[in-house]
């Protein structure tokens, strides 16, 4: 029997660690927008923000941004959120030890017929009525808020803008436009 050896050469070439940063910053935007509850054809837009000594990740994206638009069927823009845009969900991560800051802003965004609730670095918007105009209970809109945010362990306690923890008989349809923070 013949004997076979496999050589491979383990080294990283620029191009291959430049394709590895590429896939990771699709990676987070593809997870940004399933935390936000988007599907593919929910239209949202991205705002990468990079600390004043951007590296080498920033000149890639700069470089590969129709590749990554493609990539993630959404819109990039390189830089803070722009005045009187509102971001859907915003989420700090790092990308080959550079910290970025990805600002989504969905078209279901924040504002409208919703409610925005925050834990901690996640920002979610909730609808208070169905597709069909039905505002929801109490009881769905925590269900929903639970969903967003995938907070399925222990109790949750939101706290109104007023500083009043939310209740049962809370009037969901009167917090459209405000925002609510998990206690």
């Amino acid at each position: 029997m013949g004997r076979t050896i496999v050589m491979l050469d383990c080294n990283l070439d620029e191009e291959l660690e430049n394709e590895g940063m590429i896939r990771e910053v699709v990676n987070r935007v593809q997870r940004l927008r399933k935390e936000a509850k988007l599907v593919s054809t929910d239209e949202a837009t991205l705002y990468i923000e990079f600390p004043a000594k951007a590296g080498k990740v920033r000149a890639l994206v700069e470089a590969e941004t129709a590749r990554l638009e493609a990539a993630t069927g959404t819109p990039i823009h390189i830089g803070g959120l722009p005045d009187g845009k509102k971001a859907s969900l915003t989420q700090e991560t790092d990308v080959k030890e550079e910290k970025i800051k990805l600002h989504l802003v969905s078209a279901v965004a924040v504002g409208g017929n919703g409610v925005n609730v925050i834990d901690g670095k996640k920002k979610v918007n909730v609808k208070v009525e169905t597709e069909d105009g039905r505002k929801i209970t109490y009881n769905e809109f925590l269900y929903e808020v639970r969903s967003a945010l995938d907070h399925w362990n222990g109790t949750m306690k939101l706290k109104l803008p007023n500083g009043e923890v939310m209740k049962y008989t809370t009037d969901i349809p009167s917090l459209v436009g405000s925002t609510l923070t998990v206690v």
